[in-house]
């Protein structure tokens, strides 16, 4: 007799002839068979779910229909067998197997023959799970990536938005150009409306720094490193804020430059800040210097660390 080349087992419950011929026919067959005389002996293959077949005697089935349900539970699981009816006609339903029949008798070719397509039909329900399974467990997959994703990326915007740095990234190729979120409110434009390019970046940078930046990038473009700027960036309604640009460019194997990637921080509370300090300085250096009265700084050596254009005349002699 023909071998069955499968790793499924079958489950036989019964004393009949047929019961017997089954078994029989199964063991030539190859075919991994247990054995048990009533559902009640089946105790110990409980929650094993490694049968493909379950047949079972008519009578059996006919005066056992709760042990049968829980049959149906406990085997039910990752493998759902097929339910067969020996020696028996008509039809019916159990759980949510539909039972076969086994007619008795029959040759063992034909035994063989059916138990081989139920075989088959097991194993292509079970390959068919087995897709499904897989294809969940990639959608599972890939929405906790996706959840993943959007949790690094919620992150990133949160932590550009505080430090006020936006990305952004040039294709040297083409000057395309792609904006982060704080970039977009950096410059105070939305990203519905505003489609950024490097003309579009330009457009917006201070009249009289628009040149320099310009510049900045193309004499950069076929040199990789890492390159900065300050310069200031004219806002929808008319205020300036002041940025600073820092970025990288990359060239492809045949060195010629291809991307060039970026920061932009907002650096006017820095820079305002600065100016009024440069500006405090510059009045107390005037002040100073146009006081009707001599004033000497002194060390604590005593000797002299500044002294103001009148304090020159009193000393005569020029400050160092």
């Amino acid at each position: 007799m023909k071998q069955l080349d499968v790793s499924l087992e079958a489950l036989v419950i019964g004393t009949s002839d047929g019961a017997q011929a089954v078994v029989r026919v199964a063991k030539e067959a190859n075919l991994q068979v247990a054995y048990v005389p009533n559902v009640s002996d089946w105790t110990e293959f409980r929650n094993q779910n490694r049968f493909g077949l379950i047949l079972i005697d008519q009578d059996i089935f006919n005066s056992a229909s709760e042990s049968i349900s829980n049959l149906v539970r406990d085997f039910g699981g990752e493998l759902l067998p097929i339910f067969i009816r020996i020696d028996s006609t008509g039809s019916t339903h159990l759980g949510d197997s539909e039972t076969r029949l086994l007619y008795w008798p029959q040759s063992d070719q034909q035994i063989f023959q059916l138990i081989q397509s139920w075989i088959r039909e097991v194993d292509l329900s079970f390959k068919l799970r087995a897709s499904i399974e897989s294809i969940s467990a990639l959608e599972s997959e890939s929405r906790q990536l996706f959840k993943e994703v959007s949790n690094a990326k919620r992150r990133l915007e949160e932590s550009q938005a505080v430090a006020k740095i936006g990305c952004w990234e040039t294709d040297l190729t083409t000057f395309d150009v792609s904006w982060t979120a704080e970039t977009f409110r950096i410059f105070e434009l939305d990203p519905e409306t505003f489609t950024p390019t490097h003309e579009g970046f330009l457009a917006h940078v201070h009249p009289d720094d628009r040149e320099r930046a310009d510049l900045a990038l193309q004499n950069t473009a076929g040199v990789p490193g890492t390159y900065s700027i300050e310069h200031r960036i004219v806002l929808p309604d008319g205020r300036v804020k002041f940025v600073e640009e820092r970025w990288r460019t990359f060239c492809d194997q045949d060195g010629k430059p291809f991307r060039a990637f970026g920061t932009c921080q907002d650096i006017t509370e820095k820079t305002q800040a600065l100016i009024t300090v440069s500006q405090s300085e510059e009045r107390f250096r005037s002040l100073y210097d146009n006081a009707p009265d001599a004033i000497y700084l002194i060390e604590l050596d005593g000797s002299f660390a500044d002294i103001n254009a009148i304090a020159e005349e009193f000393i005569g002699r020029p400050r160092d």
